[in-house]
């Protein structure tokens, strides 16, 4: 290895101790071929005093007690500090892959994961190619994720793809989003199953909370097609009766001009007993009836 680049090099160090400090990269070159001249051009004593500078410092200020040192110890000197460096390195980097290694056996969320490749990052460390292949893989399958998350898909699929997604060893946002709309679909199922037992009017408050609901969920349930159709019928009648939705729930007064014949109440009333539902303005309406 050559001066300047040794030098270049170990000013970079976290051990270097200011010999360049405030030194600019842009005349980095020419002050270590200063340093070089001023060491009578002798590599080892150059890379000896940039390496250890408070030598240099003492011998300057103390010249009667200069620690006098050969070009073999010096070199000895500079191996030494050259493979406790070396060894430094790959203790760290071993620690940072033993790390990396446990969060990824036990699944880690990419976020966390991130965190870490960025440490060794910073320290030059080469992300291993094992771990290339894992986010690879995790990265596919996140994309089929997404598809499904957008098209919707039938419950078993959906737990199909629940069960794969736990063969994976980091956890993708798009792997959380899942989940979370998964748990979604499910607590929603048992809600649409609570308001349509048998012998059981339809809340239509709860309809339209489950209708709502259901657009934003992964989740594609055939039957939910029956169940709008319940709700726009609803709405359908309760828009033909004027009267549902302005009676006085104290006083129970109606507009002479909303008023309807006993013919066209009766209609309304056998409409709302097909449909199988109930609300407050169906409730009121029946009471008037």
């Amino acid at each position: 290895m050559n001066f300047v680049k040794f030098f270049t090099l170990e000013s970079k160090t976290e051990s270097f101790n200011g010999l360049l400090s405030n030194t600019d990269s842009v005349d980095l070159e020419e002050r270590a071929l200063d340093f070089l001249h001023k060491m009578d051009y002798s590599i080892i004593k150059a890379k000896f005093y940039t390496i250890f500078p408070l030598f240099l410092h003492f011998n300057k200020y103390r010249p009667h007690y200069a620690i006098q040192m050969s070009n073999e110890e010096m070199e000895e000197k500079i191996e030494q500090y050259i493979n406790t460096i070396k060894e430094s390195k790959v203790n760290q980097y071993e620690k940072w892959k033993e790390d990396l290694d446990e969060r990824i056996k036990n699944r880690v969320p990419l976020n966390k994961l991130q965190i870490i490749l960025e440490q060794g990052k910073s320290l030059k460390f080469d992300v291993p190619d094992y771990i290339k292949e894992i986010f690879e893989k995790a990265n596919k399958f996140s994309k089929e994720l997404r598809k499904i998350l957008n098209d919707k898909a039938p419950l078993e699929t959906l737990l199909q793809y629940q069960k794969q997604s736990l063969e994976y060893n980091i956890i993708t946002n798009e792997m959380v989003i899942f989940e979370e709309g998964l748990n979604r679909s499910l607590n929603w199922l048992e809600k649409i199953k609570s308001i349509s037992e048998p012998n059981v009017k339809i809340q239509v408050k709860m309809l339209n909370s489950c209708i709502l609901e259901y657009k934003n969920l992964p989740l594609l349930f055939e039957e939910f097609k029956s169940y709008k159709t319940i709700y726009d019928k609803v709405n359908a009648l309760l828009e033909k009766m004027p009267t549902l939705g302005r009676i006085s729930k104290t006083r129970m007064n109606i507009n002479v001009n909303e008023k309807i014949t006993i013919k066209k109440a009766m209609e309304y009333a056998k409409s709302i007993e097909e449909l199988s539902v109930t609300s407050e303005e169906v409730y009121f309406f029946f009471k008037i009836l």
